[in-house]
């Protein structure tokens, strides 16, 4: 006669516990994360958000360009006198500069015309100043900022090739991982006494796992040595390795300059997102917000104006809002307290290695050895990062939180 646990097998139900005592492989792969989410913020945020995009080989990547700048800088000395030619100008990655091309002056309000294709990738070859905007005296400064406006062409203008950056191509590695689970028979058999000790086992490996992938999100270095080694060994790049486009170094900052920096990063990126820090971090941001609100939280029973308090998890300015997620990693050393990532939406993709012979993601496995009397496992995976469109990201280093 059926009974319900049995109906349960046939209907296909089970849960990891059920997985685990018959001995079955157990795939984890994007799933890691919710083994204890809240424990490991940042690495259930990327694997939430993210998608998953497998590879074949342990090598990948993208062609990626720059966004076009819209501005440049005058790098040239200080004018004494209206040049026409030979004005040399600090081009941004990207940029899209050359005959027609006019810029405006932010300083004095100056608009220049470029009559002619650049002679370099810095200097141009003809100018037409004050095209309609500006006077005789208007003299360009080092460090003058001019934005790029429409080009202006005349009847039967042909453009010419202008100045910006090509195509690159960037790679990432994947990384290698194999964590064993092990507890001979005689501890297995003494559920009475310990619990289920394999499922304990399995379950503390699995943090050391989330603890690990979590932090080499943030602080891996990319490599790929197959000389070295008989194997090809790699690891995946991790963000402090990968922004360098937008890097704040500061050894204190002020509220507003954290709003500032929030600000720079909402141009580039448009698009709001999370932003990584360590709980000491997370604290003082905590702490603006008291400073500069007023407000009383009443306590039922006491004579007063009670008492006030907040847990900062958003960030709300006026270019957006953050969520404010502290990493377990960034608090275990004085150093990386102060490193802050801002991380934008859908730019990282989870890529496990699957090829045509076998999957290689994530996964837990039983090992099952007649001669060895024990119960083993392991969880096993060969994975990589692959974060892009590096200029929309930041961070800041060099804090020293005391």
């Amino acid at each position: 006669m059926a009974v319900p646990g049995s109906m349960t097998w046939i209907r296909g139900v089970r849960d990891t516990a059920d997985e685990i005592s018959q001995g079955k492989p157990l795939e984890i792969s994007t799933d890691i994360w919710m083994h204890n989410p809240n424990k490991h913020k940042a690495l259930s945020w990327f694997m939430s958000q993210s998608p998953v995009d497998p590879s074949t080989r342990r090598t990948f990547g993208h062609l990626e360009d720059a966004p076009n700048s819209n501005w440049i800088e005058y790098n040239g000395a200080d004018e004494t006198s209206q040049g026409v030619t030979g004005l040399v100008f600090t081009a941004g990655a990207g940029i899209k500069c050359g005959n027609g091309t006019r810029v405006i002056n932010e300083r004095d309000g100056q608009i220049l015309l470029f009559t002619a294709d650049f002679a370099s990738t810095t200097t141009s070859a003809g100018v037409t100043r004050n095209w309609g905007r500006g006077a005789s005296t208007d003299y360009l400064k080092k460090g003058d900022k001019l934005h790029i406006l429409p080009p202006s062409f005349p009847e039967g203008f042909t453009t010419g090739d202008g100045v910006h950056n090509a195509l690159y191509y960037k790679s990432f590695e994947m990384g290698e991982v194999s964590y064993p689970v092990k507890v001979t028979y005689t501890e297995e058999a003494e559920k009475a006494y310990a619990g289920k000790p394999f499922e304990r086992a399995l379950g503390k490996t699995m943090d050391q796992v989330q603890d690990q992938m979590e932090a080499e999100i943030f602080l891996s270095g990319s490599v790929l040595d197959t000389t070295t080694f008989a194997h090809p060994a790699g690891s995946p790049e991790g963000l402090e390795n990968y922004i360098t486009t937008h890097v704040y170094s500061a050894t204190k900052i002020s509220r507003m300059d954290f709003f500032d920096i929030l600000t720079e990063w909402q141009i580039n990126n448009k698009e709001g997102g999370a932003i990584f820090c360590s709980l000491f971090f997370k604290n003082m941001v905590t702490k603006w917000a008291m400073d500069s609100a007023n407000y009383i939280i009443p306590i039922t029973g006491q004579e007063g104006p009670g008492v006030y308090g907040a847990t900062i998890d958003r960030v709300k300015w006026t270019v957006g809002t953050f969520d404010l997620i502290d990493v377990d990693i960034l608090n275990q050393g004085e150093y990386l307290a102060g490193k802050v990532f801002f991380c934008p939406p859908r730019r990282w993709s989870y890529r496990p290695l699957i090829n045509a012979d076998e999957n290689r993601d994530i996964r837990y496995v039983p090992i099952n050895r007649d001669e060895v009397h024990s119960k083993e496992g392991e969880i096993y995976g060969v994975y990589g990062y692959h974060p892009k469109e590096e200029e929309m990201w930041a961070r800041i280093d060099g804090l020293y939180l005391v």
